[in-house]
Order: C-alpha cells, then structure tokens, then sequence
C-alpha cells in the first residue's frame, strides 16, 4: 500500500511508529517472561503485534559491521551472541552513525535538546577527563558511593577494566567525579559498555556532555558506527533520549574481517573470557546491569 494511499507521508510514518511501539512491547514482554504463568498471559500479545516486529525487521536499513580479530574486535561479537568466522544478524539495534566531522554532529533541528543540555552543563562547571587505568577504581567508587550502590563496585569495576578499551569521567566544578562511562572501541564501530551518573547531577546535562565527549574521541579516530544495545527493550523515554543523541534503530551485519585466531596476550585471553561469562550471565538474567538496556548498562534507568 502506496503512502498516498494511506493519506500521504505523514500517516506512513504514523504507521511505522506504531510498528516500532508495539515492536517494542513484544520484547519486553518477552523479557520480562518469568514461568509458565506470565508466559501464558503474554501470549495474547505476542500474537497481535508479531506482525509488527516482522515489518519492522524487514523494513529497517543494514549496517555491515567489520570487527576485526584483535581483543575489542571478539568482545564486541561476544555481545552480540557468536563467535563465528560467518557473518551473522542482529535485529533493531540502537546504532549512532558517527559523522566525520564532530560540528556537523551538533548540527540541525533534531540536537536543539542536545545543544541546550550542552550549554547548561557547561555554564554548571562540568567538564571531561579520561580515567586512566589506576584511577578507575576510586572514580566508580565516588559514583557509586553518591548513589548508594557501593555493593556493586567489584562488578562495575570489572566490567570497566575488562570490557573496554577507554573509560571517561565526568568532574564537576570541585573536583569529584559524577559520572563514568566505559568504551570498548574496535576499527570500525564502538559500543558503549556502561554509563553511571551520580543522582546530584542528573539534571545537568551531564549526561549529554559526557556522551558528546565519546563522540567526539570517535571522530578523531574516525570509527564510524557507535551501538548501544537493543533500541527495543528500553522504556518510551529512554527511547526519547537515544533518539535526542541521533541514535536510530537498524539491523547490523556482523562478520569477524579474518578467519585466523588473533594473536592474544595472557591478559587479553583473561579479559575475553570475562566478556563471554558476562554475556553469558546476561543471557541467563544473572547480573542486576544489562548490557543491553539504555545506552550500554549500568545505572541508566535512572537517567
């Protein structure tokens, strides 16, 4: 059916956001499926919007993604599930299409919000820093301790020394650090593995700055895809937000660019296995942070 026939472009697009919204709650229907009681009462929804996550994975556009063979390269494929030498799919995922120059980022209509949040949380003193290696453990520490989660800090820190290649922090006009965010960046795409804040701060615009300082690391090392999980699972606002960044949902098309097994270090072998336990923990809901909600985990449902 034409779009005209459908009243023009405007009701086509109506069309596929409802796909899109009723594609969402599918998934997190099917998430939040715990025993057979909650399975049977989801079945009724299942079978009235199937028909909208099958039109809403044929009609979204693929990226081919090249990850190369290197330690980020295999945890990124860990996290899309496989371990393959043959390309493989991934449905609906939250994809940020980098541009090679970091003003055209900010550029258009669509960032006002995103301008905005960055001038307010410039005028509130806050600024980017890397977090070196020795540093990570007492920048979680001061985030979490802010937010009352200090029992999670053996798992954040883990996840930030042994599942990412960067880790940035957010300093507010004393000195402290609000905010982390952890990074694992391959030669062609990157994946935002965790973002915390500190509930002080949260209506800063912090969050906007620190996810702007990523992209514009990225540009400079001219990666060109940015993921953040599944652009389904996540809540209507959350969906706003990635939506305020120029995220947009697609399909991805993963292959691993060599057949040879990579040349690893000792530690490097240490951390792939930490990458694929977690996935494996996450694939059997046994860890509080999923990797696969927000922009990449910990603590984002509270952004």
């Amino acid at each position: 059916m034409s779009s005209r026939a459908l009243g023009g472009r405007k009701d086509a697009r109506r069309l596929r956001v409802t796909d899109f919204d009723r594609s969402s709650d599918l998934v997190r229907q099917v998430h939040n499926i715990h025993g057979f009681r909650t399975a049977v009462r989801s079945v009724p929804v299942l079978l009235s919007h199937a028909p909208s996550l099958a039109r809403l994975f044929l009609g979204l556009p693929t990226v081919n993604l090249d990850l190369t063979a290197g330690l980020p390269g295999l945890r990124i494929a860990a996290r899309h599930g496989r371990r393959s030498r043959r390309p493989w799919t991934r449905f609906a995922r939250a994809v940020l299409a980098i541009p090679e120059d970091f003003d055209a980022y900010l550029t258009g209509r669509s960032k006002h919000a995103l301008r905005n949040n960055l001038n307010r949380a410039t005028a509130t003193g806050l600024t980017c820093v890397v977090v070196p290696p020795e540093d990570i453990s007492k920048a979680v520490q001061s985030v979490l301790r802010a937010r009352g989660e200090l029992a999670q800090h053996t798992e954040v820190v883990t996840r930030c020394r042994y599942l990412a290649t960067d880790v940035f922090g957010l300093v507010d006009r004393g000195g402290a650090i609000v905010a982390v965010a952890a990074v694992d960046v391959d030669a062609r795409c990157a994946v935002i593995e965790l973002m915390l804040q500190a509930e002080d701060c949260m209506n800063t615009g912090g969050r906007f700055l620190l996810h702007t300082h990523i992209v514009r690391v990225l540009v400079g090392r001219s990666v060109p895809w940015l993921l953040a999980g599944s652009a389904l699972q996540l809540t209507a606002g959350h969906q706003y937000f990635q939506s305020r960044l120029g995220y947009e949902p697609k399909n991805l098309r993963i292959h691993l660019t060599t057949s040879e097994g990579p040349n690893l270090r000792k530690q490097d072998g240490e951390a792939l296995a930490v990458a694929y336990q977690i996935t494996r923990d996450r694939a059997g809901g046994r860890t509080r942070f999923s990797g696969s909600s927000y922009l990449g985990g910990v603590g984002l449902d509270r952004w």
